[in-house]
């Protein structure tokens, strides 16, 4: 802030001299902190961005095992949905354990055929015919 009129006095103008660079000082700090705030706040925007993208990812898995087709849904014997505890040696013994219990399991069952049963063999067969009139 410069005044309308300079004062005549010459340590006037040093003590106003200095104001003004104590002025620049302060407002330089200012944005020296300002910019640092700034680049925290976009590294904590970063951060936050990875953890939703991750979050969409977990998302778009959980929907996909949920809603997604017979074929493609994920069995509980499997790995971990996020890979937490992916160990191949592990998986492939668990992989390896799932088809031998599938393996002793009995097929299951046909679906029963609905509608009429046919008659017993031993009945007998009486064929009718209805003339016309």
């Amino acid at each position: 802030m410069v005044p309308k009129r300079l004062p005549a006095d010459s340590d006037d103008l040093k003590r106003l001299l200095v104001e003004a660079h104590a002025r620049a000082d302060s407002a330089e700090n200012r944005a020296a902190s300002a910019e640092s705030q700034v680049a925290a706040f976009k590294a904590r925007v970063e951060v936050a961005e990875a953890a939703l993208a991750d979050l969409e990812q977990q998302l778009a898995a959980i929907k996909r095992r949920t809603f997604g087709r017979r074929t493609e849904r994920v069995g509980k014997d499997q790995l971990s949905l996020f890979g937490e505890d992916a160990d191949p040696d592990a998986a492939l013994a668990a992989a390896k354990a799932a088809t031998e219990s599938n393996a002793d399991k009995p097929s299951p069952k046909r679906p029963r055929k609905r509608g009429r049963r046919r008659l017993p063999a031993h009945l007998p067969r009486i064929e009718v015919t209805a003339d016309e009139p």
